[in-house]
């Protein structure tokens, strides 16, 4: 039983960056059409 949850601890850990990773992405994406929202005023 204990190994078991071993296995999936140690197949959830690398989805963990993974999903930090998009979420730093999408919230540089939208910084970027922020960006050129207000470089398009100017």
């Amino acid at each position: 039983m204990q190994e078991s949850k071993l296995n999936a601890l140690t197949l959830a850990l690398p989805l963990i960056p993974a999903f930090v990773l998009a979420s730093w992405l999408d919230v540089a994406k939208a910084g970027l059409e922020i960006l050129q929202i207000i470089l398009g005023l100017f």
